[in-house]
């Protein structure tokens, strides 16, 4: 497997990959969001109980301090914890006081690591899949503009981002027939967030003539990470689970169902929409599985489809999204004309920013939590947002429409152009040039402009 570190990149390549990590970085130290404080604040709180001697009380402790609990594993707060503990260190013993944007920031920079570490995984991962390097450059380019990608998940600073490299680098195991290893590394997936049971159950399901009996041994190895966490969060801090239940209560009475609840809400007469689909989807993983008929395209295509699915029925809630952008990206790359998924691309990535800039109101990411706030800056209320507040609604329901409609084509062109009856016609005219190039380049669009609106609104503070 060629390293990407020897990789001959061409002149165009190189300013591409520049400008895209430019937007990167842009996203990491100029965007943010009030969920990046909390994640952070999470970590200085499980710092302060520990050097306090009142670990037990932590998660009481980080209630009383911002009134939201923590509902994430310890196993994210402990990486959290992990990477601020410098900055800590040198307040706790100094005796002095550091603003808090000052550890977001920070935080930031951990964020920005490991996308550039998912973006080296992506790359290796698309050569085990045998592409050439041109579908290689323009697959990593592709996951870096995903507006889920930039704006749900390096500006806001999320934790998802640790489940795609747990996905990608377990996948490369899959590949690579390392089957233990897959295991714990998905187990790792599923305790960062729990939503990634979403790709996991198809995923050994179309497994399971290839794992054989193993696959028990397997299914058990990749539960094992969260029941070590479970645990030992229940030892050492038994009020956990308490705060986790407030926690659901709090976004019940915001959104008037608990996550949970979600799931159980959209039904027609007496039956359940979306645990429909996840059996269907499930029986017909089986049964590839069972016959041993699953390719490639079957994996990418499974998983896929119960996170849109989920995204339909229950939830839209974009930074859960990301695990299944590299699938979309490999999906693309093998369409018969790219453009098309471009053009998909294009409108997934236009939906989620104004599905963003409209649903998040006043929480929506800015300059807040972000270096320039230190510097006083601040961001004002947008015009336009104003303007159009009267339609938020409609405006944020169509957002999320493009968002998953785009992504459900995606997967159904992919899987008609993978059936034996469109493999057979050899007529498709290529594309001409300058459409070519306009496909790929309006990929630029949606991250830009929603930087664009963001700097436009900055003012002091």
């Amino acid at each position: 497997m060629k390293s990407i570190n020897n990789v001959n990149l061409k002149k165009n390549e190189k300013i591409l990959i520049g400008a895209t990590f430019v937007i990167s970085f842009l996203y990491a130290f100029t965007v943010a969001q009030v969920d990046c404080n909390t994640i952070t604040m999470w970590g200085y709180d499980l710092l302060r109980s520990i050097f306090d001697g009142n670990i037990s009380g932590y998660p009481e402790y980080t209630y009383e301090m911002h009134m939201m609990p923590n509902n994430y594993s310890l196993f994210d707060s402990v990486i959290t914890a992990v990477f601020i503990s410098p900055i800590f260190l040198v307040e706790f013993f100094a005796g002095i006081s550091v603003n808090p944007v000052v550890y977001d920031v920070w935080y930031k920079v951990l964020i920005l690591a490991i996308h550039i570490i998912d973006i080296v995984i992506l790359y290796h991962l698309l050569d085990a899949l045998d592409f050439n390097q041109e579908k290689k450059i323009k697959g990593i380019l592709l996951y870096m503009l995903s507006a889920i990608v930039c704006l749900c998940v390096v500006a806001k600073g999320q934790v998802d981002i640790f489940s795609v490299t747990f996905i990608l680098l377990g996948v490369l195991c899959f590949i690579k027939k390392k089957y233990i290893y897959m295991a714990i590394l998905l187990g790792l997936a599923l305790l960062t967030k729990p939503f990634v049971l979403l790709a996991i159950v198809p995923f050994y399901l179309l497994a399971i003539s290839k794992f054989r009996g193993r696959v028990f041994l397997y299914g058990i190895i990749t539960i094992i990470p969260y029941v070590i966490d479970y645990t030992i969060t229940r030892i050492l801090m038994p009020g956990y689970s308490d705060m986790k239940e407030l926690n659901a209560e709090i976004y019940k009475e915001a959104l008037g169902f608990t996550r949970v609840e979600e799931v159980f809400n959209l039904h027609i007469n007496n039956v359940l929409v979306f645990l429909a689909v996840v059996i269907v989807i499930c029986f017909i993983s089986l049964r590839k599985g069972l016959r041993e008929e699953a390719g490639v395209k079957d994996y990418l295509l499974y998983p896929t489809l119960m996170y849109i699915a989920y995204g339909i029925f229950v939830s839209p809630s974009c930074n859960w999204f990301i695990t299944i952008i590299p699938a979309l990206v490999i999906m693309g790359l093998k369409f018969r004309n790219e453009e098309d998924f471009e053009l998909l691309n294009f409108g997934c990535n236009i939906g989620v920013v104004i599905y963003i800039f409209f649903t998040e109101r006043f929480f929506r990411p800015g300059v807040k939590f972000t270096f320039l706030e230190l510097m006083g800056f601040g961001n004002n209320y947008s015009s336009m947002f104003d303007t159009l507040s009267d339609e938020r609604t409609a405006a944020y329901e169509i957002g999320s429409t493009l968002f998953m409609v785009c992504m459900l084509l995606v997967c159904m062109v992919y899987f008609i152009e993978n059936t034996d009856r469109f493999k057979q016609k050899q007529n498709s005219r290529e594309p001409a040039k300058w459409y070519k190039k306009t496909c790929f380049i309006i990929q630029y669009i949606p991250v830009i402009l929603y930087l664009i609106i963001n700097y436009f609104t900055i003012g002091r503070s």
